[in-house]
Protein backbone atom coordinates (compact mmCIF):
# COMPACT_ATOMS: atom_id res chain seq x y z
CA UNK A 1 0.00 0.00 0.00
CA UNK A 2 1.32 3.43 -0.94
CA UNK A 3 -0.31 6.60 0.32
CA UNK A 4 1.01 9.90 -0.96
CA UNK A 5 0.36 12.93 1.26
CA UNK A 6 -1.93 11.26 3.83
CA UNK A 7 -4.45 13.68 5.36
CA UNK A 8 -3.25 13.00 8.90
CA UNK A 9 -0.71 10.77 10.66
CA UNK A 10 -0.52 10.30 14.42
CA UNK A 11 1.78 8.07 16.50
CA UNK A 12 0.44 7.85 20.04
CA UNK A 13 -0.13 11.45 21.13
CA UNK A 14 2.32 12.83 18.56
CA UNK A 15 0.99 14.43 15.37
CA UNK A 16 3.31 13.93 12.40
CA UNK A 17 2.55 16.79 10.00
CA UNK A 18 3.59 16.90 6.38
CA UNK A 19 4.09 13.17 5.74
CA UNK A 20 4.87 12.90 2.03
CA UNK A 21 4.69 9.12 1.72
CA UNK A 22 3.37 6.29 3.87
CA UNK A 23 4.15 2.82 2.58
CA UNK A 24 3.07 -0.53 3.98
CA UNK A 25 5.30 -3.47 3.08
CA UNK A 26 4.59 -7.11 3.88
CA UNK A 27 7.37 -9.69 3.78
CA UNK A 28 7.81 -13.35 4.49
CA UNK A 29 10.17 -13.68 7.44
CA UNK A 30 13.37 -15.67 6.95
CA UNK A 31 12.76 -19.25 7.96
CA UNK A 32 8.99 -18.77 7.83
CA UNK A 33 8.54 -19.85 4.23
CA UNK A 34 8.06 -23.40 2.98
CA UNK A 35 8.76 -23.98 -0.72
CA UNK A 36 8.43 -27.27 -2.59
CA UNK A 37 10.07 -27.89 -5.97
CA UNK A 38 9.27 -30.77 -8.30
CA UNK A 39 12.09 -32.82 -9.78
CA UNK A 40 10.83 -32.04 -13.29
CA UNK A 41 11.61 -28.32 -13.37
CA UNK A 42 13.13 -25.31 -11.61
CA UNK A 43 9.91 -23.59 -10.49
CA UNK A 44 8.14 -24.11 -7.16
CA UNK A 45 4.97 -26.18 -7.30
CA UNK A 46 3.80 -25.25 -3.79
CA UNK A 47 4.59 -22.55 -1.22
CA UNK A 48 3.34 -21.38 2.14
CA UNK A 49 4.25 -18.42 4.29
CA UNK A 50 3.93 -19.26 7.97
CA UNK A 51 5.62 -16.14 9.38
CA UNK A 52 5.40 -12.61 7.95
CA UNK A 53 6.11 -9.04 9.03
CA UNK A 54 4.42 -5.77 8.15
CA UNK A 55 6.57 -2.65 8.13
CA UNK A 56 5.38 0.92 7.71
CA UNK A 57 7.64 3.62 6.32
CA UNK A 58 6.88 7.30 6.89
CA UNK A 59 8.76 9.85 4.79
CA UNK A 60 8.42 13.48 5.78
CA UNK A 61 10.35 16.72 5.41
CA UNK A 62 12.62 17.46 8.33
CA UNK A 63 11.37 21.05 8.15
CA UNK A 64 7.61 21.66 8.30
CA UNK A 65 6.97 23.67 5.10
CA UNK A 66 3.96 25.43 6.66
CA UNK A 67 5.98 26.91 9.51
CA UNK A 68 9.62 26.59 8.38
CA UNK A 69 10.34 24.81 11.68
CA UNK A 70 11.27 21.27 12.59
CA UNK A 71 8.42 18.99 11.56
CA UNK A 72 7.56 17.59 14.99
CA UNK A 73 9.02 20.15 17.36
CA UNK A 74 12.09 20.25 19.60
CA UNK A 75 10.51 18.54 22.66
CA UNK A 76 9.52 15.51 20.58
CA UNK A 77 12.99 15.42 19.04
CA UNK A 78 14.50 14.90 22.48
CA UNK A 79 11.89 12.64 24.07
CA UNK A 80 9.97 10.81 21.33
CA UNK A 81 10.34 8.49 18.40
CA UNK A 82 12.94 6.24 19.94
CA UNK A 83 13.59 2.70 18.68
CA UNK A 84 11.48 0.34 20.75
CA UNK A 85 8.76 2.91 21.43
CA UNK A 86 5.33 1.21 21.16
CA UNK A 87 2.24 3.27 20.28
CA UNK A 88 -0.90 3.24 18.16
CA UNK A 89 -0.40 4.62 14.66
CA UNK A 90 -3.42 6.15 12.96
CA UNK A 91 -3.49 7.62 9.50
CA UNK A 92 -6.17 8.99 7.21
CA UNK A 93 -6.12 8.97 3.44
CA UNK A 94 -8.54 9.91 0.71
CA UNK A 95 -10.32 6.98 -0.96
CA UNK A 96 -9.86 7.64 -4.66
CA UNK A 97 -11.85 8.22 -6.83
CA UNK A 98 -14.70 8.69 -4.31
CA UNK A 99 -12.63 11.10 -2.23
CA UNK A 100 -14.01 9.84 1.09
CA UNK A 101 -11.55 9.85 3.99
CA UNK A 102 -10.53 6.37 5.17
CA UNK A 103 -8.88 5.96 8.56
CA UNK A 104 -6.48 3.13 9.40
CA UNK A 105 -4.96 2.03 12.71
CA UNK A 106 -2.16 -0.28 13.79
CA UNK A 107 -0.16 -0.95 16.93
CA UNK A 108 3.46 -0.27 16.03
CA UNK A 109 6.96 -0.21 17.43
CA UNK A 110 9.62 2.20 16.14
CA UNK A 111 12.46 0.39 14.36
CA UNK A 112 14.44 3.45 13.26
CA UNK A 113 14.39 7.20 12.71
CA UNK A 114 16.83 8.37 10.04
CA UNK A 115 17.64 11.71 8.47
CA UNK A 116 18.86 12.49 4.98
CA UNK A 117 20.47 15.88 4.50
CA UNK A 118 21.04 16.26 0.74
CA UNK A 119 23.32 18.98 -0.58
CA UNK A 120 20.34 20.28 -2.56
CA UNK A 121 16.67 19.84 -1.79
CA UNK A 122 14.65 19.27 1.34
CA UNK A 123 16.08 17.44 4.36
CA UNK A 124 14.05 14.24 4.90
CA UNK A 125 13.15 12.21 7.99
CA UNK A 126 12.34 8.51 7.47
CA UNK A 127 10.59 6.61 10.26
CA UNK A 128 10.42 2.80 10.07
CA UNK A 129 7.76 1.04 12.13
CA UNK A 130 6.90 -2.61 12.69
CA UNK A 131 3.17 -3.34 12.91
CA UNK A 132 2.26 -5.71 15.74
CA UNK A 133 -0.90 -7.83 15.66
CA UNK A 134 -3.16 -8.23 18.69
CA UNK A 135 -4.28 -11.54 17.18
CA UNK A 136 -1.64 -13.38 15.11
CA UNK A 137 -4.33 -14.60 12.68
CA UNK A 138 -5.53 -11.02 11.87
CA UNK A 139 -3.83 -8.38 9.73
CA UNK A 140 -2.17 -5.82 12.05
CA UNK A 141 -3.46 -2.88 9.97
CA UNK A 142 -7.19 -2.29 10.11
CA UNK A 143 -9.58 0.19 8.55
CA UNK A 144 -11.39 2.10 11.32
CA UNK A 145 -15.12 2.46 10.80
Amino acid sequence: MLIFNPTSVRFGELDLPGVLLLSVDRRATAGGTAIVHAQTGPWPVWADVKVATTTIKLVMPLIDPASSRAGIGPAAELTGLLPGQFEALTFTASDQPAGRPVKFAASCVVLSVQHDLPAKGTPIRTIMLLAVADDPAVDPIAAVV
